[in-house]
């Protein structure tokens, strides 16, 4: 698992760092203002959604570094797996939800319509993954109760 944190880790470094030097050079152009360029705000889009993933990826890692040590403290197995898969899905639900945001907003309404309905679809799919976190949550907990 250590090989795997390492890795995650410097994935999540790297698209945060390549990120904001997205966004210093698009708004390095938005301050020149006589060269202002339409793909400056899809450059300054593409280094947000860097640094949203690279932060979810980041929390990620956080959460396995965290799991690795939850073993070695005195913790029900139970009580660590829906830790864990707590932390997990609502990292990936955040970073989808962002990355539906981000696409959302470098799209043209005019240019492709049928983009939103892929939007929707993907929407569709965050929420149902939420509802079913939340599901487990609520199913969870009183086994999380009775353990104490």
């Amino acid at each position: 698992m250590t090989l795997v944190t390492a890795i995650l880790f410097i994935i999540a470094v790297s698209l945060i760092v390549l990120g904001v030097k997205s966004i210093v050079e698009a708004w390095g152009v938005v301050l020149n203002i006589f060269s202002m360029e339409e793909t400056t705000f899809i450059i300054l889009i593409t280094g947000l959604g860097m640094v949203v993933i690279g932060v979810a990826v980041l929390d990620l890692t956080r959460s396995i570094i965290e799991e690795e040590l939850a073993e070695r403290r005195i913790k029900n197995a139970q009580e660590r797996a829906r830790d864990f898969l707590t932390r997990f899905l609502a990292v990936i639900i955040f970073a989808i939800s962002a990355e539906i945001f981000l696409d959302l907003a470098e799209v043209n309404a005019v240019s492709s319509p049928e983009f939103f309905g892929d939007v929707a679809i993907s929407g569709i799919a965050v929420g149902a993954m939420l509802a079913g976190l939340a599901l487990y949550l609520k199913m969870t907990a009183p086994a999380k109760e009775a353990g104490k």
